[in-house]
C-alpha cells in the first residue's frame, strides 16, 4: 500500500489539528511544543514541519489563527499566558470559552 500524498494546505491543517490535540491533551504546552514531537505526531519529517511552516514561531503563529478560526480555547489560553496573542483582539465568544476555563 503506497502512502497518501496531500496538498500543502491540507498537510498544514493536518499538522495544526494534531498540535491542538497534543495541547489539549496536556502532552505538550503552547511554547514546550517542539518540531520533533510535532512531526512525530502528525506522522511526517521534522524538515516536512519546516518547509511548511518554516521556524517553530511560525507554526506557533499559525497556530494561534487556527485556534481562532476553530474555537481552540485551550490552546489560545496557553498563547494568551504566553503573552503571543492580545485578548482584545479575540471574538466575544472565545474569550467566554477561555473564561469557562479558567474558572
Amino acid at each position: 500500500m503506497t502512502a497518501r500524498r496531500y496538498s500543502g494546505d491540507v498537510r498544514r491543517v493536518m499538522v495544526l489539528a494534531v498540535a491542538c490535540v497534543l495541547i489539549n491533551e496536556r502532552r505538550a504546552t503552547f511554547e514546550s511544543l517542539t518540531r520533533a514531537e510535532l512531526a512525530d505526531a502528525s506522522g511526517i519529517s521534522g524538515p516536512a514541519i519546516e518547509h511548511h511552516f518554516g521556524d517553530m514561531i511560525s507554526v506557533r503563529r499559525a497556530l494561534v489563527q487556527h485556534a481562532v478560526e476553530h474555537n481552540e480555547a485551550r490552546v489560545l489560553l496557553q498563547a494568551l499566558a504566553a503573552g503571543v496573542v492580545d485578548p482584545m483582539v479575540l471574538s466575544v465568544r472565545v474569550r467566554r470559552e477561555i473564561k469557562r476555563l479558567i474558572v
